[in-house]
Formats: structure tokens, sequence, C-alpha cells
């Protein structure tokens, strides 16, 4: 295999007649690993309810550049409420709308393990930059 190794990713999926987790692992490799030391662990857990696919809790925890990273985010009635954020949302990164945040990217992530939809892999792909780059 050629190219250049930036990133080692693992996935895990378990799927149960009425629920799900979806865990993506990742560790920054090769050059970008020498520049920018990070990692995260990713958990979906849902259910799985009339043909969808429906996220009760995110969490993931890493680490960028030497600082922690923490993100707990609980669902009800497809609404995301933020439970914890580490670091804090105002010393980093831009808040998100509220009327942009019923279509965030995990519901996309949600929808993957659910039947198959056109432009799914658009919001998993968003996630995962999200969650990789804050």
């Amino acid at each position: 295999m050629r190219g250049l190794n930036i990133l080692n990713l693992q996935t895990a999926l378990v799927l149960h007649p009425a629920d799900y987790r979806l865990q993506v692992t990742y560790h920054h490799a090769g050059i970008v690993g020498a520049l920018v030391d990070g990692d995260a662990t990713i958990t979906v857990d849902g259910r799985l309810a009339g043909g969808h696919a429906e996220p009760r809790e995110t969490f993931s925890t890493g680490c960028l550049r030497g600082n922690p990273r923490v993100t707990q985010i609980d669902w009800q009635d497809g609404s995301p409420k933020v439970v914890q954020m580490v670091p804090p949302v105002e010393t980093e990164r831009d808040p998100v709308p509220v009327a942009d945040q019923a279509h965030s990217p995990y519901q996309g992530l949600a929808a993957a393990v659910g039947p198959s939809q056109p432009g799914w892999y658009d919001d998993v792909f968003q996630f995962l930059l999200r969650a990789l780059w804050g």
C-alpha cells in the first residue's frame, strides 16, 4: 500500500435489535503525529426504533496538543444537550446556533447504522473532522 500514514483509526460497531454502540478511536501518526500530538475515543450509544437510529449519548475523550478534551452530549427527543465540554466552548470553539444543532453530524453518524440514506457519508465525514480537529 502506498501513501503516508497520518492517522491510526479503529472503529467498532455493536448492533442489537433495539440499540447500538459505535466507537471510533484515533491517534495522529507519522509526520502529523510528530507535529501535533492528538488522540481521541468517540462513542455514540443509541436506540433503534421505527427504522431509525436515534442517539442517546455521545461521549468523546482525548488529548490534543497536550490538552485534555472531553465532550458529553445527551440526546432527548432528537435534540442535543451538551452535558460536559472541556475545554469550554467559549475558549476555543465557535458556538453552534440552536437551529443548526438539530442537524448535527452526530445524527448523520447515527443514521449510518440505520437504513441506508443518500448522503449520510457526508455527515459522518463532517463529524470525524470536528471530532478530530474540534
